[in-house]
C-alpha cells in the first residue's frame, strides 16, 4: 500500500551569530539588517585579508547551558550548538526527553518508539575547528616546548596539547551520530555534505521518509562550525574573490544593486523537529507550518561555478511544482538562495521566468550572513514562521535593490499560504523546500 502522510513542522530551535534561540534569529530577522563586525586584528598578523567584515558566533559558557565535560572533550561546537539548538527544538514542539543515562547525559523521547525516530543532519565542514586546533598542536608542539616561545603560542592560538578524542570530534558524520546517541534514536540516522544545500537537502530527506511512511518524528537541520581562531576558513573563500566588501562604509546585501560577495558567517545551528499527521494528531500539537514538497538537482558542470544558463535550477523548481500541483501564480514568497554574488544574476533570471506571477522574494542571507551548511535550516525556520506568523521580514541589508523581482523591501504583514526556500551550492548541488500554511 502506497502511504503519503502530511508532514508537519512542530519545533524550531537555533543559534546563530544573532544570539542564541529562535526569539533572537526572528527579531534579527524583522530588523533587516546584519550585525557585522571587522575581522580580528589577530588574523591580519597572519596574513592579508581583501575583505574586511564577518559576523562572529556567539562564544558560549557550554558548561552552564548543561552540556557535560564529557560531551565537551569529545564533540565539536559545532554538534554542541546544535545540541542547544535541539534541546530548543524539542522543547518547542513539546516532546518531553528523560534522562536516560546521567553519566553520559544521555536522553529519551517521551512517547516515541525510538526504532521509529530519525535524525537527518547538513553541514559543509563538520568539525574543522577541531581538526584544524588539534593540527596546530601536533605541528607545533615540539616545537613550542623547547624554545618556550609564549608569542608564537599566543599568536597562533596552539592548544596546550592535542585532544585524545579529535577523530571523534572532526568526523563528519559526528553531526547526526552525536544527536542520535544522545537522544537514542535507532531510526534511520543520516549525515549530509552538500555544501552550502546541505541542510535543506537533510530537511528534504527527512521529510521523505516520514511521508513515506518509514518513521513517525525526525530531528533534522543543520550546523557550522566555520572558524579556527586564524582566520583560515575564513581565507580561503577571500581567496575565491567571492566575500562581500563595504561599499561607501556600508554592506550591501544580495539582491542590491552594488553587492559584491557573501557576507561570512561564522555559521550556526538550526533544528527542525517533522512529524507525521497522525503523531501531531495524536499528541494534540500545533504545528508551525506543513512541509508539502521537495525537489534538488545537480548542474554536473563546475565545482566553483553554477550553470550560467540555471537549466537545473530551473527543472528543479519545475518538478516541485509538478510534485505539489500547484500552479504557480499559487507560490506567495520565496526565500532565495541570494547570497550577494554575480550568481544572484543567474537565480533572478530564473525566478523571473518560472515566477511570471512576481511572488515576495527575499534573502535571509543579508541578515544573518551566508552560514554554509547550516543555511538551509536557518532560512527554512524564518520561512515557517514567516507564514506563521503572516509576516515577511525585509531583504537582508538592502540600499539600493534591483528592480527585476519583487524583493521585499520593508517588513510586510500578509497571508502567505505557499512558500519556497531555495538553496544552491558548490559542487552544483540545487534543493528546495515548498512550505505550506496549516
Amino acid at each position: 500500500m502506497k502511504c503519503n502522510n502530511r508532514v508537519f513542522i512542530t519545533g524550531v530551535g537555533s543559534i546563530t551569530t544573532c544570539g542564541v534561540g529562535v526569539d533572537s534569529l526572528w527579531k534579527a530577522n524583522l530588523s533587516g539588517r546584519a550585525s557585522h563586525q571587522e575581522i580580528p586584528e589577530s588574523w591580519s598578523q597572519i596574513s592579508y585579508f581583501n575583505s574586511r567584515i564577518y559576523l562572529p558566533l556567539p562564544r558560549l559558557d557550554y558548561s552552564g547551558l548543561d552540556i557535560s565535560r564529557v560531551e565537551q572533550l569529545l564533540y565539536d561546537p559545532t554538534l554542541l550548538n546544535l545540541f542547544l539548538a535541539t534541546r530548543e527544538s524539542l522543547n518547542n514542539a513539546r516532546i518531553k526527553a528523560d534522562i536516560s543515562n546521567r553519566k553520559n547525559n544521555q536522553l529519551k523521547l517521551e512517547g516515541f518508539d525510538p526504532y521509529r525516530l530519525g535524525v537527518f543532519i547538513g553541514s559543509g565542514n563538520g568539525g574543522i575547528k577541531s581538526l584544524l586546533d588539534n593540527y596546530r598542536s601536533f605541528l607545533l608542539d615540539k616545537h613550542l616546548r623547547n624554545t618556550k616561545d609564549d608569542y608564537l603560542r599566543n599568536l597562533i592560538s596552539v592548544p596546550e596539547q592535542i585532544n585524545n578524542f579529535v577523530v571523534a570530534k572532526q568526523m563528519p558524520n559526528a553531526v547526526a551520530d552525536g544527536v542520535g546517541i544522545k537522544y537514542g534514536i535507532k531510526g534511520t540516522v543520516q549525515s549530509f555534505y552538500n555544501a552550502c544545500a546541505a541542510s535543506t537537502i537533510a530537511i528534504g530527506h527527512a521529510f521523505n521518509n516520514i511521508k513515506h511512511g518509514h518513521l513517525d518524528c525526525a530531528i533534522t537541520g543543520g550546523t557550522e562550525y566555520a572558524t579556527d581562531n586564524l582566520g583560515g576558513v575564513f581565507k580561503g573563500f577571500d581567496l575565491s574573490g567571492t566575500l562581500a566588501k563595504e561599499v561607501e562604509g556600508e554592506y550591501r546585501g544580495p539582491f542590491d544593486t552594488k553587492s559584491n560577495g557573501f557576507l561570512f558567517s561564522e555559521g550556526g545551528a538550526g533544528s527542525i523537529i517533522l512529524e507525521s499527521e497522525q503523531s501531531v494528531s495524536s499528541r494534540g500539537v500545533e504545528p508551525i507550518a506543513e512541509i508539502t514538497g521537495f525537489s534538488e538537482s545537480f548542474d554536473a558542470h563546475n565545482l566553483l561555478a553554477p550553470l550560467e544558463e540555471g537549466i537545473e535550477l530551473e527543472r528543479m523548481l519545475n518538478k516541485i511544482l509538478d510534485i505539489s500541483q500547484l500552479r504557480k501564480e499559487e507560490i506567495h514568497y520565496i526565500n532565495a538562495h541570494g547570497t550577494g554574488t554575480k550568481n544572484d544574476l543567474i537565480e533572478e533570471k530564473i525566478l523571473n521566468r518560472v515566477f511570471p506571477s512576481r511572488p515576495y522574494i527575499s534573502s535571509s542571507k543579508g541578515v544573518i550572513g551566508h552560514t554554509l551548511g547550516a543555511s538551509g535550516s536557518l532560512e527554512t525556520i524564518i520561512t515557517a514562521l514567516s507564514i506563521k506568523n503572516k509576516i515577511l521580514a525585509p531583504s537582508g541589508s538592502l540600499k539600493e535593490p534591483t528592480n527585476n523581482l519583487n524583493i521585499v523591501k520593508e517588513k510586510t504583514t500578509t497571508p502567505i499560504q505557499n512558500a519556497l526556500n531555495i538553496s544552491s551550492s558548490f559542487g552544483g548541488h540545487n534543493a528546495a523546500l515548498l512550505l505550506a500554511a496549516v
